[in-house]
């Protein structure tokens, strides 16, 4: 019997007992373990999980030119810390539920700016369900006036 026959009398014999098709996973490394989903698990066998979401790029609406994003609101629960990146230093300790929306300056000029949500640690998790920024027309440079 080979390797992919044995797999088979596994998933064969693993099904019957628990009465449920599950998918399973080999690993190509020393260990040979074979692993499966575990629904609410946030670590991969005890590893971080490095999970992230970058939003589109976000503009000022109906204003053409720099602008000076100040200020940013989040509805966002979870574990962890999240860290902000592209702008801003920092983390967002994290709890769920979430009791109230989660508030950060960030003083960025562009005429549009992309925010990167991510976390790294084990059990760490976050969901975000509102995203607000707020921004202004640039008060020192409304139109840039070169490419340079």
């Amino acid at each position: 019997m080979d390797a992919v026959e044995n797999c088979r009398e596994f998933l064969r014999a693993r099904r019957a007992s628990t009465g449920v098709a599950q998918i399973f996973f080999g690993s190509n490394d020393a260990s040979a373990k074979i692993r499966a989903l575990t629904p609410g698990a946030f670590s991969d066998d005890g590893a971080a999980i490095h999970s992230y979401y970058t939003t589109a790029y976000l503009a000022a609406t109906g204003i053409s030119g720099r602008n000076l994003f100040g200020y940013l609101t989040a509805y966002v629960q979870g574990a962890g810390a999240l860290a902000l990146s592209a702008f801003s230093p920092g983390n967002w300790t994290l709890s769920a539920p979430a009791s109230r929306d989660m508030e950060q300056f960030i003083n960025v000029l562009g005429e549009r700016i992309s925010v990167q949500f991510s976390t790294n640690a084990v059990g760490a998790w976050f969901s975000l369900t509102k995203l607000v920024p707020w921004a202004k027309p640039d008060p020192f440079a409304v139109v840039r006036g070169t490419n340079a």
